[in-house]
């Protein structure tokens, strides 16, 4: 057998290898510190809540009871009450809920893996957001950690402890939305909403309506909660969210304070910082007025870009507050309409760039003037009925028709939760699911889970759930999961998932997304009219994105002009 010694080398093949060995030696080290000092540690608790030692038990009507708290499933429209101190409430949260919080983690472990099919591209991201977020719990309020901890001890059979300590997954979890944005930089798809008050709305009280739009899996549509919350201290609020959930995203509180977010973009930015969803939760349990509730927001030391739509149902006023690390500014309703999508208005972001160009590619302005002409064709008449009709619209702007389930709509079909408030009551309206189309019950913090209010009905589900629309569209997103990385991975599609992308535009045939992924098919295959005819097809549908805009303008010069 020959062997040659590395003394033999060539120098250069030597420095070289001596280089690659240093390398993999400093990496692996800078891994071995990560591992060992990124993870959260979990807070002490002061002495073993008596929660710990009780059973949890079934009652007649359906409910799991856990000391004060209960917890009622139901598809859609699961109802959740939690009582007592941090720890309590998010043992009890775990506890309760705990049969759905496996199956909830995987959705979200899912949800990554389609967006970054590669292990190594998995791994090195894993590393990246451990090794950022490793002070994330210095911007977490003690009694938010607690909470936190609770729900790391009440909920499952850990199947997941090769990710990290529960308590630190968990933590992180609550920083998903702000993960995903400081990820991704542009997210391009966001949330809609509006309120409107005095001579736009029906009795002149103050509404407010808003979509959730989160691509996480269909599990945070089907299983979301309405909880009701009673902290120790602060006050009594509902929050429309998910099993497990210590922040929110939805709310109102006893005071009648409404808090909402939706996601933005700024050239403003900042590696860590306080979770948007935590700072949602203290306005819902600490904001007694309006104004307090904007000092929270404002104050908050964030490291991503959203607005927040407050609303005061005892004075009638709303606001949007704009907010980027180090930076906010406000909107006020000085008239009767105030409409909110995902990017800035204020003069204080006028000049962002990075505002300038999440309005260039993403679809915020066009639902943005949907919903501005809807409200204003309403105005007058806005009552909960209009306002579910306006977040379940499907059209662009003018009332151009668009695809079932298009991207640049105010209803893409992908909303994890839909509500209307009456703030002014104190009312929340929220849809059963799927996303806008089941039918929306009224919720209020006073007699929760009695039912409604004997005045108040639920707002029908939309004709699409019995039409056969809505399941056309659930069948051609089936058909269309695993084509795009297929066709990007691969360089073309198999016989098989060729033809599922073409039973995909029998089922819609006007969809910018399957005609752009249909034509870039042909286009591979040597196909160029083809190819052409469905470029030419995408653009009249008119896409979502401006980059997908200008990929099929950019093909059809191709093709027609022969290029290559």
């Amino acid at each position: 057998m020959l062997h040659i010694g590395i003394g033999r080398w060539p120098r250069w093949l030597r420095r070289l290898a001596g280089g690659a060995l240093g390398l993999a030696l400093l990496l692996a080290l800078f891994v071995g510190w990560a591992l060992l000092f990124c993870f959260a540690e979990p807070p002490v608790l002061a002495a073993r809540p008596a929660l710990l030692d009780l059973e949890a038990r079934h009652t007649e009507d359906g409910r799991v009871h856990l000391g004060a708290s209960w917890y009622q499933p139901a598809e859609g429209r699961s109802l959740l009450y939690l009582e007592g101190s941090p720890f309590e409430l998010g043992y009890a949260n775990a506890r309760l809920t705990h049969d759905l919080l496996a199956f909830q983690e995987k959705s979200l472990i899912d949800t990554v893996e389609a967006k970054f099919p590669s292990l190594l591209k998995r791994i090195g991201l894993g590393l990246l957001v451990l090794v950022n977020n490793r002070n994330l719990p210095d911007y977490v309020q003690p009694e938010y950690a607690l909470e936190i901890l609770g729900l790391s001890q009440g909920g499952p059979e850990d199947q997941y402890g090769y990710l990290g300590p529960r308590y630190h997954r968990i933590l992180n979890y609550h920083a998903a939305h702000d993960i995903s944005h400081w990820v991704w930089d542009k997210p391009v798809l966001g949330c809609t909403a509006f309120a409107a008050r005095g001579a736009a709305s029906l009795d002149g009280g103050l509404l407010v309506a808003r979509n959730f739009d989160w691509e996480a899996g269909e599990h945070f549509d089907r299983n979301k909660v309405i909880a009701l919350y009673r902290p120790e201290a602060g006050l009594a609020f509902l929050s429309v969210s998910w099993p497990g959930m210590a922040g929110a995203v939805t709310g109102i509180n006893a005071e009648r304070i409404f808090c909402s977010v939706n996601g933005a973009h700024s050239e403003q930015r900042s590696n860590i910082g306080r979770p948007v969803s935590l700072v949602v939760r203290e306005v819902l349990q600490y904001a007694q007025d309006l104004e307090q509730a904007i000092e929270i927001v404002a104050g908050a030391e964030i490291f991503v870009s959203d607005s927040y739509l407050i609303a005061d149902g005892e004075t009638g006023e709303a606001v949007v507050v704009e907010r980027a690390p180090g930076k906010s500014a406000l909107r006020r309703l000085e008239g009767e309409l105030l409409i909110q999508a995902n990017h800035f208005e204020t003069p204080e972001f006028a000049d962002d760039a990075g505002n300038a160009e999440y309005m260039r590619v993403g679809s915020s302005r066009a639902r943005h003037a949907r919903t501005s002409e809807l409200c204003e064709a309403a105005r007058g008449q806005l009552d909960v009925e209009r306002a579910v009709a306006i977040l379940r619209d499907r059209d662009g702007p003018g009332g151009a028709p668009r695809a079932l389930g298009h991207r640049g709509t105010i209803n893409p079909m992908i909303a994890t939760h839909s509500v209307v408030a009456d703030v002014t009551r104190g009312v929340l309206w929220v849809s059963r699911g799927p996303h806008q189309l089941g039918a929306f019950d009224p919720y209020s913090i006073e007699g929760f889970g009695e039912g409604p209010p004997a005045d108040l009905a639920p707002v029908p589900a939309d004709p699409a759930l019995e039409d056969g629309s809505y399941a056309r569209l659930v069948e051609q997103r089936r058909l269309m999961e695993g084509i795009e990385s297929a066709l990007e991975g691969n360089g073309r599609l198999g016989p098989d998932e060729l033809a599922r992308l073409e039973r995909a535009h029998e089922l819609s045939p006007d969809d910018p997304g399957i005609l752009l992924l249909l034509a870039r098919a042909r286009e591979l295959e040597g196909d160029n009219s083809r190819a052409a005819a469905l470029y030419a097809a995408a653009l009249e549908a008119v896409p979502p994105f401006e980059p997908h805009v200008e990929a099929a303008r950019a093909a059809l010069e191709r093709l027609r002009g022969g290029g290559s």
